[in-house]
């Protein structure tokens, strides 16, 4: 993919994570960051469809992003680290149980730890149920059907899991298809598991940022 191409693909994938809304050739031509005529823009997302990283949903003129697009987005992505608010509000947090809810706060995602074999805390249920993409009876559906079976997820994926945070979506998603996990093990206490469920379009560096900086702290608990 030509640098061109992967920005107009960047710039698709954070407005439609911004909006939850498919994303048109007019609102890039009028973006500004491209000096390039909207004939040429339209050629490329064109382009970008054949390839399947986005794809026309049904019920709009725009684009939305594929899980191909979210992993070569995810691939490509320049790390971010943690605000100096929210460092200070993951340090203080005095308890496994308050770091989680903190970060379900900050990402309007569920979060849940898995401090042993036999006992997991999910938070933030209601931050996903919130969002555009849950509104639908089928998806809600899903995404209860994926809650009730993390324990049986975290068991399962538990001995592939290194210090790395995975980020499976999509069909490498064990819970669900059409969401995606972040998981990893608190990087002192490896039998510590951390991880957040929440619709494919959500906003991967910062989470990832998130995630990472929790992971380094769960040994004070």
């Amino acid at each position: 993919m030509n640098e061109r191409t992967a920005k107009i693909l960047k710039l698709i994938i954070e407005e439609y994570i911004r909006t939850a809304k498919p994303v048109g050739s007019k609102y890039l031509a009028e973006s500004g960051k491209f000096n390039i005529s909207p004939a040429t823009i339209r050629n490329a997302m064109a382009d970008l469809e054949d390839s399947g990283y986005i794809a026309q949903p049904h019920t709009s003129a725009g684009r939305a992003p594929t899980e191909k697009g979210y992993q070569y987005y995810i691939q490509n992505l320049t790390p971010k680290s943690v605000t100096k608010s929210e460092a200070t509000n993951l340090d203080n947090a005095e308890n496994p149980k308050e770091l989680a809810r903190y970060l379900a706060s900050r990402s309007a995602n569920a979060v849940f730890l898995a401090l042993d074999d036999n006992y997991v805390y999910i938070t933030g249920i209601a931050n996903v149920f919130s969002q555009p993409e849950f509104f639908e009876h089928e998806t809600v559906s899903e995404l209860s059907e994926a809650l009730d079976h993390i324990e049986d997820m975290v068991r399962s994926v538990d001995s592939m899991l290194d210090e790395q945070l995975q980020i499976m979506l999509g069909s490498k998603n064990p819970l669900s298809r059409d969401l995606t996990l972040l998981l990893g093990r608190g990087l002192r206490h490896h039998d510590r598991v951390i991880g957040m469920l929440g619709p494919m379009r959500m906003d991967y560096a910062r989470n990832m940022a998130l995630l990472d900086y929790a992971r380094q702290i769960l040994y004070r608990f």
